[in-house]
């Protein structure tokens, strides 16, 4: 072997021991297993969480407003490699914006993205689990040490400052080998998530109608593409102009219920804590009447009490479950539907008994039977086979 390639290669050899040749560079990346999402919600205690909602296809993975005050966290799967030690950071932010500047995470002006979840990065295959509620917060940070926890008290401000139909986010993963306030060494994104809060906007115009323990509630048709059905809330309240309290006797001025159903019509301004215009429908509080038709332009609130003046309210639902915000209210007292023979007794009548009442409008059959039952009377008034004699005209 010539003598100068035996010193070369006893050199190399000499380093290599020194440690003075750099050894190969592992490969270094993030990546988001994004075929791996679909059971990606669970509850605080692990536990799988199933969408109770049929929303499209698009926003499979996103969440409506009781799934964001449950605490629900995303279980991402993510693989890196070669990044153990460093530090990753996940920022949310609308689906086309980009969070790799400073500028966008950390400027108090312009920032348009907001930190989720920070940990030392780990190399493989692992999950991470990100809060939804610090997601829906939209916290925009200006403090490189702050880590910002929202709670359900976000849920509900975020969606008086969301319009129906939801917010797409993207979710980009950062790695930084230094200063977070740099720009990030390696990334990934993913953007199948969003939310939607709260249901589409509420009729502008309803009347109500008084029944036997109902309410019947009427109003404008809605055109909001996500509407999926109507909800009617319904607590006893106060007559504001008389002062009648809940419980107490039907309102001075409000109609009879004489005559059946929607026979008197309610004209009151009453009150409810719980039920008012333009606000959230009570959360703990179940509605008294519902509709899965979208061009429904009435319902029944029923379960109520005959006597008791309520306060009613009505909310249109959407395809994610949301309810949308309250309607004007309106105010009726329930009572009992009185046929026309009990009327006509009540009148002074002296008639015999009856089987005629009037009970909801719809049919045929039913608006024919009050003219059958005047037609009854007359004939009962005038009685059977009188002659000329009767009259006394011999």
């Amino acid at each position: 072997m010539p003598k100068r390639l035996l010193t070369s290669i006893l050199g190399f050899l000499v380093l290599t021991a020194l440690g003075l040749v750099p050894a190969t560079v592992a490969a270094q990346s993030i990546a988001v297993n994004k075929t791996s999402q679909a059971t990606f919600l669970a509850d605080k205690s692990g536990k799988q969480f199933s969408h109770s909602y049929t929303p499209s296809t698009t926003q499979a993975l996103w969440v409506n407003k009781n799934e964001c005050q449950q605490d629900l966290k995303y279980q991402v799967s993510i693989t890196a490699t070669g990044i153990q030690g460093n530090r990753l950071e996940v920022w949310a932010a609308g689906t086309s914006t980009d969070c790799s500047t400073q500028a966008a995470r950390y400027t108090t002006s312009t920032a348009v993205c907001w930190r989720v979840y920070e940990d030392t990065a780990q190399n493989g295959t692992y999950t991470i689990s990100i809060r939804v509620q610090d997601v829906v917060a939209q916290h925009y940070v200006s403090d490189v040490n702050s880590q910002y926890s929202a709670t359900a008290a976000d849920c509900n401000a975020a969606a008086l400052n969301i319009a129906s139909g939801g917010v797409g986010i993207r979710l980009s993963f950062y790695v930084f080998s230094g200063l977070t306030t740099g720009t990030p060494t390696y990334s990934d994104s993913w953007d199948q998530i969003g939310f939607d809060l709260i249901g589409p906007s509420p009729p502008e115009t309803v009347s109500v109608g008084i029944a036997d323990t109902e309410l019947h509630l009427r109003w404008n048709s809605i055109l909001d593409s996500d509407r999926a059905g109507f909800h009617i809330y319904c607590a006893p309240g106060v007559n504001i102009d008389a002062g009648v309290s809940a419980g107490g006797a039907a309102a001075t001025g409000g109609a009879s219920a004489t005559g059946g159903d929607d026979a008197g019509v309610e004209n009151l301004d009453c009150a409810n804590p719980d039920i008012a215009a333009g606000a959230p429908p009570p959360p703990n509080m179940s509605p008294k009447g519902s509709v899965s038709t979208i061009t429904a332009t009435d319902a029944y609130a029923s379960g109520l009490s005959n006597g008791t003046l309520y306060a009613c309210a009505l909310s249109v639902t959407d395809v994610m479950g949301n309810d949308g915000l309250l309607s004007p209210v309106v105010c009726g007292t329930p009572q009992p539907v009185n046929d026309i023979f009990t009327a006509y007794r009540a009148a002074g009548g002296k008639g015999g008994g009856g089987f005629c009442s009037i009970g909801r409008p719809g049919s045929v059959i039913g608006q024919m039977i009050p003219l059958a039952c005047l037609a009854l009377l007359a004939l009962r008034r005038r009685g059977p086979g009188r002659s000329k004699s009767d009259d006394g005209s011999r």
